[in-house]
């Protein structure tokens, strides 16, 4: 069956952590590498200490070459975080971002409740 344009306006869904790799720390400045292919961030100044101290420069989550110039602060993560409404208290270290056909990301401090399955639609199973 050929995709119809509906399909492409599907959410998708994918945790991410609000923790820096290297200190496990709150990130209060996200940020990754131009070419990194990962939603995650690591915390900007954490990252430059500690590049500065080993004098190697490589990301800290898929260990991509990483210099100062190829750096980038990540947009959304930056709006997640700092947005109040959301209420992200500092012992929150995960949360679900859900985008879509939407102008902002929606955001779970726990995974988004599933939908119980109905005797009206098909079943899937094997």
């Amino acid at each position: 069956m050929p995709a119809s344009k509906d399909d492409d306006l599907q959410p998708t869904s994918e945790e991410a952590s609000l923790q820096d790799p290297i200190t496990l720390k709150r990130i209060t400045t996200p940020a990754k590498g131009i070419s990194c292919m990962h939603r995650a961030c690591f915390d900007l100044s954490i990252y430059l200490d500690f590049c500065n101290q080993q004098n190697e420069w490589r990301c800290s989550i898929c260990m991509a070459p990483c210099m100062f110039a190829d750096l980038r602060v990540d947009s959304l993560y930056q709006q997640i975080l700092q947005d109040p409404s959301l209420g992200l208290d500092e012992d929150i270290d995960t949360v679900v971002i859900t985008l879509g056909d939407h102008d902002k990301p929606w955001v779970f401090k726990d995974p988004p409740p599933c939908k119980p399955h109905s005797e009206d639609e098909p079943s899937y199973e094997a």
